[in-house]
C-alpha cells in the first residue's frame, strides 16, 4: 500500500490542514510533472537534433586553396608582395606542407628585403623535399646576391 506524505505527516503527530480537494490537485500536479518530464526528454532529443544538424552545416568550409594560390601569383606579378604574402600565408595554415606556396612565400621575402627568412623558408622547403630543385636554385641565387 502506498503512503501518502500526508500519512506520513500524520504519523509524525504533525497537523496536515489538507482540504477536501486538495488530493486531487496533487494528483494533478504529478501528472503534469510527468509529462513535462517528457516533453524535457522530447526536447532534449530534438535540441541535440539540430545541433548535429547545425554542426554538419558548420563543418569546415571548403576553401580552393590552388585558388588562392593562383590570386597570390597574380598580386606577385602585379608588385603587390604584401597581398600575395597573406594569401601564401592562408594557404600555408590550411595546408602546412604546401611547397608551392612555401617557395614564393621565399620570394615575398626576397622582394622585401628579408633574406634571412626567404633562407629559413627555403630550408623548410628543403626539410619537406630534400631534392627540390627550384629551393637550392633560388638559395643559391640568395647567396650570390648576398656576396655581391
Amino acid at each position: 500500500m502506498k503512503t501518502s506524505l500526508a500519512d506520513l505527516l500524520t504519523q509524525k503527530i504533525i497537523p496536515v490542514p489538507l482540504m477536501p480537494d486538495d488530493d486531487v490537485r496533487f494528483h494533478h500536479l504529478e501528472q503534469e510533472n510527468r509529462e513535462m518530464k517528457d516533453q524535457m526528454v522530447s526536447l532534449r532529443a530534438e535540441v541535440e537534433q539540430l545541433r548535429q544538424i547545425a554542426d554538419s552545416r558548420i563543418a569546415e568550409p571548403v576553401i580552393d586553396t590552388e585558388e588562392l594560390f593562383q590570386r597570390a601569383v597574380t598580386e606577385l606579378k602585379f608588385g603587390n608582395p604584401i597581398d600575395a604574402l597573406g594569401l601564401l600565408q592562408a594557404i600555408l595554415i590550411l595546408c602546412p606542407g604546401h611547397i608551392r606556396a612555401m617557395l614564393n612565400v621565399a620570394v615575398v621575402y626576397s622582394e622585401l628585403d628579408q633574406e634571412s627568412r626567404a633562407m629559413e623558408t627555403l630550408h623548410a622547403v628543403l626539410m619537406l623535399d630534400p631534392g627540390n630543385t627550384t629551393a637550392r636554385r633560388n638559395m643559391d641565387i640568395l647567396m650570390e646576391q648576398g656576396n655581391s
